[in-house]
């Protein structure tokens, strides 16, 4: 029998990331049952007295001071905070700020934005993360980006004032998107008509509770928890120290109002995209889109076609199965219930509609996916 190990965590923070990092990281420790997780207070001052009582030490704050006293006291530890740069002395394991970035920029393209820009936060490492991230994107889309570093209300508003058309905003955090959502409904901008809008971290109390619901980038905190803590249970019990970093990919972004809209240069694309977008999990036919917007099939057909060469059928399917995708990846509803929950008329025409699109059933893509 492996002896236990014993971790402190040292999480305290008011933010939602470590929070759900200690989540994940329980979750990890129940499953492996040898793991004793105590959540401890983390100024640098009771680091010495942990140290007598704990293996190993689970950090969000990462601090020259905080990082310098677990380094003298010789304990493994590693930072969970993309708040500064990789040292030598605390090993991080982080949640994938590019990536993140990257996510945000394809939500807002594939909406039809031509126009955006990134809101940052000055010279914190994760918020420049994220805007590379988000600028290499759009660069790689054809599509024009701004990167305001400093990016406080009073510097965008003149930057979407400055250009053309409607802008599609990311903002470094949730907490810096509902700043610009208050301000520009402030001002007379339409969010999201005329402002789409999204943050990061998928904070609920910033984005559900904002006058317009506001959309973020889910950085999966809790695969951070679990992933942090599985390697330094490693150093624990078999000396093996990590890398000096490692990134965790984002799950998704979760979409609410502030990024409900669709801009195309044919109206009738535009208002298929948003239809479909919206109803697609309803059920919904090629007929009922066309019936919505007044015009004949084969007109929406070709519309459809000449501005990415996918049919309306296509295009409800492609929203379903990335619904499904999801659900079968993070929650444990049944597959019967997910086909119903995703306009499929039952579990068996899901099954063969799934089948060809992935080649696998659905059961078979969730134990492959839950297992990576």
């Amino acid at each position: 029998m492996r002896p236990c190990v014993r971790i402190a965590l040292l999480l305290w923070d008011p933010s939602e990331l470590p929070r759900r990092v200690t989540a994940g990281a329980a979750a990890w420790a129940r499953a492996d049952g040898g793991v004793v997780c105590t959540l401890a207070p983390c100024r640098p001052q009771q680091v010495q007295r942990l140290a007598a009582e704990v293996d190993g030490f689970l950090v969000f704050h990462t601090d020259p001071v905080m990082r310098a006293t677990l380094a003298a006291h010789g304990r493994p530890a590693i930072g969970v905070s993309a708040r500064h740069r990789e040292t030598a002395e605390l090993p991080l394991v982080i949640a994938d700020g590019r990536a993140a970035g990257a996510l945000a920029a394809a939500h807002l393209i594939e909406r039809g934005l031509e126009r955006l820009i990134y809101a940052g936060v000055g010279d914190i490492a994760y918020a420049q993360d994220r805007g590379a991230g988000f600028a290499a994107a759009a660069a790689a889309a054809g599509v024009a980006c701004q990167v305001v570093e400093q990016g406080r209300p009073e510097h965008i508003l003149p930057v979407i004032r400055a250009g053309s058309g409607p802008a599609g905003i990311l903002a470094a955090h949730d907490g810096r998107a509902r700043q610009l959502l208050d301000r520009c409904l402030d001002e007379g901008l339409a969010v999201p008509d005329e402002v789409a809008l999204l943050g990061v971290d998928d904070t609920q109390l910033f984005c559900e509770l904002a006058p317009v619901p506001l959309s973020s980038v889910d950085i999966d905190g809790e695969a951070v928890g679990r992933h942090a803590l599985a390697v330094l249970v490693d150093w624990c019990r078999v000396g093996r120290r990590p890398p000096p970093v490692i990134r965790v990919p984002p799950t998704r972004v979760v979409a609410r109002a502030s990024t409900d809209c669709q801009h195309a240069g044919d109206p009738v694309v535009g208002a298929a995209l948003a239809f479909i977008r919206r109803r697609a999990l309803h059920g919904i036919g090629v007929d009922d889109v066309a019936q919505h917007l007044a015009v004949p099939r084969r007109t929406l057909e070709a519309a459809l076609r000449r501005h990415g060469g996918r049919s309306p059928y296509q295009l409800i399917l492609d929203r379903r199965f990335a619904h499904a995708c999801e659900a079968l990846q993070l929650d444990n509803a049944t597959i019967a219930a997910i086909a119903r929950r995703c306009g499929f008329a039952d579990q068996r025409q899901f099954a063969r509609a799934f089948a060809k699109r992935f080649g696998c059933t659905p059961s078979a893509y969730r134990q492959l996916h839950r297992e990576q």
